[in-house]
């Protein structure tokens, strides 16, 4: 998959920013896929983040994987 982003108010210069946003989309996705709250998808999320880290596996799309 190709994505390309266009930073046109300047949002997305703030790493920071973006990736908490980001995270935050994809903790609600897990809490709905798995029908949980959002603080369980939390969780469930950054654990399966750390494990997936200690195999070399960094990518947040390996986590929702």
């Amino acid at each position: 998959m190709d994505v390309i982003i266009f930073d046109v108010d300047g949002v997305l210069g703030d790493f920071t920013k973006l990736k908490h946003l980001r995270d935050i989309a994809h903790i609600q996705n897990v809490a709905l896929k798995h029908n949980i709250d959002f603080e369980a998808a939390k969780e469930l999320f950054f654990s399966t983040k750390k494990k997936l880290k200690e195999q070399d596996k960094h990518s947040t799309i390996d986590t929702m994987m």
